[in-house]
């Protein structure tokens, strides 16, 4: 999976001079790859690499970006990216998470010096040695940047608020809940209101019933579900009591405490039985663990908490989950079952209230065929494209619905989608930077032509 981490800071224009003792005191620690393309060539020609540097200026657009100077480094396992800019020249009309961005910047006397950092880590393993390099030069502390989508941003304003973080006994539970045994024996307990041990193997696929003891211990030890002793009357065969184990039957019986035939209670016959805990159907009400579960990959990969909303009302339609991931909206629907024709015209009418840039559909089992036909007929004819009213470079990358099939591949799933996106924004960001190591034709051609001006040594 890669990774974009982003940092900036605005400093006075007075101090852009220092940007070159930044790109010196990088050097120390990261391999550059920019100067020393252009140093290549001016030193067969014996003339200062900065010469033969093209002074055209990186554009996107075919609008200029106002990056003054930029270098790209690696330390073979990450790129790491530097740029000082001028946010009063820098153009992005038609990406409105950019143009944001450049007009939050935009001050005619400070520069923006941002550093950037693609590679597989989070954090970046050479985040700490970089940043202590920059806070040597100078003296405005870099911040985290983020781009962010507006789209996101106007539902945020609207009052909804982030998702509270799950406890850690959440966490410890929802990793049992990924196991399909687990989750079907634990719905059944559930459902029952107390399943008899003695029952639980029948709640099981054939070939995991000899996993019931492991399965049991596992779901008590997560919290999940609890065991309690059920008291049945030998007569009617009716329940009488149910209590949390044997001690309590004795300390009863020894009370006085009767069964309603007449009988004492501990001569009445004895069921362990297995009972679900509020933990545990909290979660598994609305399959709230699935929801769980996806905060957590997200968050694993690097989308922080205030960019993700659950469990929202729009229009009328429930929505699972939205996500900023670096200014793109994610539309992301959750299935404890199939997902089904008619989940499929439900999850069209959200797409065209929320307008995301992406779509997941997330399922435990398997997203039906005549669904997946659906949304293949509607995306030929426009009807799931949403309203995309401004360009992103890999838009139509993004425009498919991603389908993830089982709890299983959700991390691969997700990290192909982030991934997609941040490869978007890196590519975008090395198409600012890379343009600094073109040399230029007029200063390349002087340079031969001194070369080959200087006369010629004649042997004495």
């Amino acid at each position: 999976m890669i990774f974009l981490t982003m940092y900036k800071a605005s400093v006075d224009a007075d101090l852009a001079t220092r940007f070159g003792e930044l790109k010196a005191g990088l050097r120390s620690i990261l391999t550059p790859l920019v100067t020393p393309a252009i140093d290549t060539i001016a030193n067969v020609f014996n003339v200062p690499g900065a010469t033969l540097r093209s002074p055209a200026q990186p554009t996107e657009f075919g609008e200029p970006t106002g990056i003054l100077d930029a270098e790209l480094y690696t330390d073979r396992r990450s790129l790491v990216a530097i740029t000082l800019s001028d946010p009063t020249h820098r153009h992005v009309p038609r990406l409105r998470r950019l143009a944001r961005s450049a007009a939050e910047d935009s001050d005619d006397k400070r520069l923006v010096i941002e550093v950037a950092f693609i590679g597989p880590d989070l954090p970046p393993r050479s985040l700490a040695p970089v940043i202590d390099v920059y806070d040597t030069v100078f003296p405005v502390k870099l911040a985290n940047r983020r781009f962010t989508s507006p789209r996101f941003t106007e539902l945020k304003d609207e009052g909804r608020e982030p998702p509270t973080a799950p406890t850690a006994q959440e966490l410890l539970a929802v990793t049992k809940l990924r196991d399909r045994a687990a989750r079907t024996l634990a719905t059944a307990v559930k459902a029952s209101g107390g399943l008899l041990l003695k029952d639980a193997p029948k709640q099981l696929p054939q070939d995991h019933r000899a996993d019931v003891e492991h399965l049991t211990t596992e779901l008590k030890a997560s919290g999940i579900i609890d065991s309690e002793v059920f008291v049945v009357c030998s007569k009617t065969q009716a329940q009488v009591a149910r209590v949390p184990n044997l001690q309590v039957i004795d300390d009863l019986a020894r009370s006085g405490v009767k069964c309603a035939c007449g009988r004492s209670i501990s001569e009445e016959r004895h069921e362990e039985a297995l009972t679900v805990t509020e933990l545990g159907r909290s979660l598994l009400d609305k399959a709230r663990w699935l929801t769980v579960l996806l905060i957590q990959e997200l968050e694993g990969m690097g989308v922080p908490a205030g960019d993700i909303l659950v469990e929202q009302n729009i229009g009328g339609d429930e929505i699972d989950c939205l996500a900023n991931i670096s200014g793109e909206l994610v539309l992301i629907e959750l299935k404890d079952k199939e997902f089904s024709l008619g989940n499929a015209y439900s999850f069209g009418a959200k797409i065209a209230i929320v307008r995301p840039q992406h779509k997941v559909i997330i399922t435990t089992d398997k997203i039906g065929n005549d669904a997946k036909e659906h949304f293949k007929r509607a995306r030929l004819s426009g009807g799931t494209e949403g309203d995309m009213d401004f360009l992103y470079e890999h838009s139509q990358q993004g425009r498919d619905i991603t389908y993830i099939e089982g709890v299983q591949n959700l991390n691969e799933g997700l990290a192909d989608l982030v991934t997609s996106i941040y490869r978007g924004d890196a590519t975008r960001l090395l198409g600012q930077v890379l343009p600094f190591a073109v040399v230029d034709g007029a200063a390349l051609l002087a340079a031969f032509e001194s070369t080959i001006a200087q006369p010629k040594t004649v042997a004495a």
